[in-house]
């Protein structure tokens, strides 16, 4: 039996999306990444994927979303962020924590498992955990409300805000707030207004509104090398465990659900470092395959506009509607509940895949895209992958990278990729380069084999192997 070797490709691997937000700043989506740079990424790395909305218009419109709102460099954007009803009354009542092991699901959200740090005997874990599940524990004499570990923005987004595609070229102008004793004792923020009305006559674009701002979490860079170890000793397990037949046997109610056949694909376990939540949030998307100008159509121009829909009572929070869309897709989340910020509007973290052995064929992946490998003399490999998924397969840019790796060293059973490695270097790049949506991913061919001949370690970027 084949010892499992793990690689992930912190100092040799990057994808890309198709280009940078127009109102979101243009560095790493991880909140503590300021002044930190990798000297093993090569100088003439180029990151870039084409923007051409021919192809857009088939997908759905939570991977449009995804495919257009990922480059801003924040995370992996989710269509819906509703939890579960069936979920614990304990997660849905703070939403997604450091440390959640998810699958994203066809429907722009995720479906929750376990947390890697809290005990089986949690309510968040009761029944949800594998056969002699160990824990995390980050640091001892430490939590995660330690500044050192976890790094807190209360408001990364403040209230109005929002954040947008490239090349969206989106107007926004505000409502004038009502003159009336009902809309000055609620809980609407004064910079939101009556509501905001946003239009724009690009051929696409994603939109993401935040009424009331959102909140920024994410884990330490320097402590997700214990959490990468941690995913790479029971990687392999957790896959056969879901996937696996349930045990009849396990009569006692305490013992896990799942080991049922939930037949989750080889690459789709995600493990969380940090996300971005809110109470309130619109979202749209919309991309036309049309000319702009063309005069069976007109002028066409997407309008959009958010209003907020006053509650009966002044302690209540209030919600948010579309009272008007034109040409887009819109979606709106709020918490109405607890009326907290639990809402998640975007995730960063670990992205898993382990190679496929005979037990896990009915939960491999969607079939194998065509690929097309080239190299140069200055050491660098050009992986496209011009398919868009299947339908079953949910779309995350990591995904390219993790297949690359396996199947292309067969020494490695376990790849694993955090969002900040393809975030890393995606950069702009002009609309017409093609006309296909495809993924792009880039390789140092020179440096890959060597760390695969002189490290068994992960290797993680701009961090000692050894730490």
């Amino acid at each position: 039996m084949r010892l499992p070797h793990c690689l992930s490709p912190f100092t040799t691997t990057m994808t890309a999306i198709t280009a940078t937000s127009q109102a979101s700043p243009s560095r790493s989506n991880s909140s503590d990444s300021d002044g930190f740079t990798s000297p093993l990424i090569p100088s003439n790395f180029v990151a870039t994927s084409p923007t051409t909305t021919a192809g857009l218009e088939s997908l759905t419109e939570s991977e449009l979303y995804v495919r257009l709102l990922a480059p801003t460099k924040h995370g992996y954007p989710l269509w819906h962020s509703t939890a579960d009803s069936n979920l614990p009354l304990e997660y849905r009542q703070t939403g997604v924590e450091i440390g959640d092991v998810v699958v994203l699901n066809d429907f722009g959200g995720f479906s929750y498992l376990f947390n890697a740090y809290r005990s089986a005997d949690d309510p968040v874990n009761a029944r949800r955990v594998p056969p002699n599940f160990s824990p995390l524990e980050i640091d001892p004499g430490s939590d995660n409300n330690n500044s050192n570990i976890v790094i807190r923005k209360p408001k990364a987004f403040g209230p109005g805000s929002h954040i947008v595609s490239n090349s969206s070229f989106f107007r926004k102008a505000t409502i004038p707030s009502p003159c009336t004793f009902r809309f000055w004792t609620s809980k609407v923020p004064r910079q939101f207004g009556g509501g905001l009305v946003y239009t724009s006559s690009a051929p696409k674009g994603a939109l993401l509104i935040l009424p009331e701002g959102s909140r920024r979490v994410d884990l330490h860079h320097q402590h997700r090398t214990q959490l990468y170890n941690y995913a790479t000793k029971f990687a392999r397990s957790w896959y056969d465990y879901l996937n696996g037949p349930s045990d009849t046997s396990r009569q006692d109610p305490q013992q896990p659900q799942f080991g049922r056949q939930l037949q989750i694909p080889s690459n789709a376990i995600y493990l969380i470092t940090g996300y971005d939540n809110a109470r309130a949030y619109g979202a749209a998307c919309f991309a036309h395959e049309y000319p702009q100008n063309d005069s069976q159509f007109g002028d066409l121009e997407v309008e959009l506009e958010l209003k907020p829909i006053l509650p009966r009572s002044f302690r209540s929070t209030p919600r948010y509607t579309f009272s008007r869309v034109a040409y887009a897709a819109p979606t709106v989340g709020m918490d109405d509940v607890f009326e907290r910020q639990t809402l998640c509007l975007f995730l960063r973290g670990f992205k898993i895949a382990v190679r496929e052995t005979d037990e896990m064929e009915s939960s491999s992946s969607s079939p194998s895209s065509p690929i097309s490998n080239t190299g140069n003399s200055m050491g660098e490999a050009f992986i496209e992958l011009v398919p868009m998924p299947e339908r079953n397969q949910t779309y995350h840019p990591s995904d390219a990278i993790n297949r690359w790796i396996l199947r292309n060293h067969s020494e490695v059973d376990v790849a694993i990729t955090h969002d900040d490695d393809w975030a890393f270097v995606i950069r702009d790049v002009s609309a017409h380069r093609s006309s296909k949506i495809c993924d792009v991913a880039f390789f140092d061919v020179c440096t890959l084999p060597h760390t695969l001949g002189r490290r068994r370690n992960p290797i993680r970027r701009g961090i000692d192997p050894a730490y």
